[in-house]
């Protein structure tokens, strides 16, 4: 078994089931920006796109996919054949203490947007979650030698 599929395995594992750590709906905020861009005017693409989203399984396997990826990743659409849509793109980077991985975040959206506005904030919000995850296992340190 690869380090990739207990990677895979373990993230699934977190986020499915009762307590699973997965916002439900964390692409609702930015439905309306979506809804501005001219490819994705039309009902039935929104509909498969949103469904897609509802569906958590389509979103886990996206982001269980590039876990093993250190520093900030762009997967687009139209690279990707299991993508939901060519128009679609994510920003993804993982965060983690030390050397171990704990998990992704990132952004979903239009593949027509500014990256360089996106990347450098998904890349900041996973350095300070993995900064703070180290400040916390240092303090369960001390406080465990004490």
């Amino acid at each position: 078994m690869s380090a990739h599929a207990d990677n895979g395995r373990a993230f699934r594992a977190l986020h499915e089931g009762a307590g699973a750590f997965i916002m439900p709906n964390p692409w609702g905020i930015g439905t309306a920006r979506l809804l501005e861009n001219p490819e994705f005017s039309d009902v039935f693409s929104l509909k498969k796109i949103f469904q897609a989203f509802d569906e958590k399984a389509r979103v886990l396997d996206l982001v269980s996919r590039y876990l093993d990826s250190r520093g900030t990743s762009v997967v687009l659409g139209s690279e990707d054949d299991r993508s939901v849509d060519p128009r679609l793109s994510a920003v993804l980077t993982s965060y983690g203490t030390g050397e171990t991985l704990t998990g992704m975040l990132g952004v979903i959206g239009p593949a027509r947007r500014e990256y360089t506005r996106v990347i450098p904030v998904v890349d900041l919000l996973g350095r300070a979650v993995s900064e703070r995850l180290d400040r916390r296992e240092e303090r369960l340190r001390q406080e465990g030698s004490e």
